[in-house]
């Protein structure tokens, strides 16, 4: 492949059976059309019969390990047709238009961290400001919990994509928190604050739904002291 700076191993999960594997190794900063094609060939299909899935979203050829904040050993899925199998062609098909499923490599949890395709629905007013939400929200605090999806922008990058999870907007801030500083802690990170709305949040002890954030809403999150800068 050459160039690209040094590769990391990633591991390509076919139409989610973790008996199916194939790990592949892509340069740091390439992209990664050369390594679907090689998939591809690999399997004997064509690169347009796969569809690469990953922080349930479409994996796309211009994308680098690099601009995605890889570490090495995730999974990335990959839905195909299955040789001589129609019936499970279908099914897989039928399976896979919900979305996918992405694992990322994490030392500390003995290499894998796991999350679901994003959720299909989002909570109502999830387009209104902040602090409406953050009234709505006090306002309905007994209704029961639901499935979100929150991103982090690590240090205020300017990655095309940022690291997806998934929370309940019951779940206290201090979960996330945790959860952070496990993923990134080999590459430095010893704590972190985070920003929201332009203001940091002050009471990581408050819900997601306390704090007014719903569905696909962004969070920057500074380490070690990092200054933030509104955007």
């Amino acid at each position: 492949l050459g160039g690209g700076g040094r590769p990391i191993q990633l591991k390509f999960r076919i139409n989610g059976k973790s008996t199916d594997i194939e790990t592949l190794s892509i340069p740091f900063q390439s992209q990664f059309q050369p390594a679907m094609a090689r998939f591809a060939q690999k399997r004997n299909v064509t690169v347009a019969q796969c569809k690469f899935i990953f922080d349930g979203e479409n994996l796309r050829p211009m994308d680098t390990p690099e601009g995605l904040d890889l570490d090495g050993g995730e999974i990335v899925d990959v839905m195909m047709p299955t040789v001589g199998n129609k019936a499970s062609d279908k099914a897989s098909a039928k399976k896979s238009s919900g979305g996918g499923v992405v694992s990322r490599g994490d030392a500390a949890s003995n290499g894998a961290r796991s999350t679901t395709a994003r959720a299909a629905s989002s909570r109502a007013g999830a387009s209104a400001p902040p602090a409406a939400r953050a009234a709505t929200n006090s306002a309905g605090a007994s209704a029961p919990p639901a499935k979100i999806s929150i991103k982090t922008n690590r240090n205020r990058n300017n990655n095309p994509r940022q690291k997806t999870w998934k929370l309940l907007d019951t779940d206290p801030l201090t979960k996330l928190q945790t959860d952070y500083i496990k993923l990134y802690k080999s590459k430095g990170c010893k704590k972190v604050r985070f920003y929201f709305a332009n203001a940091l949040v002050q009471d990581v002890t408050k819900t997601f739904r306390e704090l007014g954030m719903g569905e696909g809403d962004m969070m920057y999150a500074m380490e070690n002291g990092k200054p933030f800068t509104p955007v």
